[in-house]
């Protein structure tokens, strides 16, 4: 018997430290959408239903987290990565991809961003969006606030002729930005905005953007 609870009393053990590591280094699940638990930030959106589905990190997750993979949104989601369980600071995503932007907004998609933070896109290649480029017939809202905000800050488009540094947004597409903070971006053209000739693009008064257009805008 006592053999018996000492083999039981080591399993749980194992499995405490297991759960501690895992937590420690934000060993998956990442991510909620809709509350249930996913590995990846690609899987979120897979996983999102078509309307209304809202992606949050599931606090497990670092303060720094690398994505190398652009991700198409094709349904209407929120992300809001926010304060973490824990009420800690803000996930910062950096995007490392070099051949699209890290959100690509196909037509019929919409993305709204609310309370995040994406910091850090150097590329020399892709030439259209540091992190967003909204396609015909796609939305890109960025909806952050005095306490919550959304900030997008050093993405860099070293390509010859580059546009959008932070956003890319061409004909047909539509971008509302209601609270946004953009620092350090940098393009040919629109360090942090470019949107090409019939676009739909409204930016909030108070908000301080480097944009280009091929039309003017509301």
């Amino acid at each position: 018997m006592k053999k018996i609870l000492s083999i039981i009393i080591c399993i749980a053990l194992l499995l405490t430290l297991s759960t501690v590591q895992a937590f420690a280094f934000g060993i998956n699940p990442q991510f909620k959408v809709d509350g249930v638990s996913v590995s990846t930030l690609a899987d979120a959106f897979s996983k999102a239903g078509d309307t209304g589905s809202v992606i949050t990190q599931d606090g497990k997750t670092s303060d720094f987290l690398t994505i190398s993979t652009g991700i198409e949104v094709t349904k209407d989601v929120t992300l809001s990565l926010g304060k973490d369980d824990f009420g800690l600071n803000v996930n910062r995503i950096s995007y490392t991809g070099q051949n699209a932007p890290l959100f690509t907004i196909a037509d019929g998609g919409v993305l709204t961003v609310k309370y995040s933070t994406f910091y850090g896109n150097s590329n020399a290649v892709n030439t259209y969006g540091g992190l967003f480029r909204v396609e015909k017939g796609g939305t890109l809202i960025l909806d952050g606030t005095a306490n919550e905000p959304v900030v997008i800050s050093g993405c860099e488009l070293n390509a010859q002729n580059a546009k959008g540094g932070a956003i890319y947004c061409e004909q047909g597409g539509k971008v509302i930005v209601t609270g946004a903070t953009f620092t350090g971006n940098k393009a040919a053209y629109g360090a942090d905005i470019y949107a090409e000739q019939d676009t739909d693009v409204t930016i909030a008064k108070g908000v301080k953007v480097n944009a280009a257009y091929g039309e003017s805008v509301d």
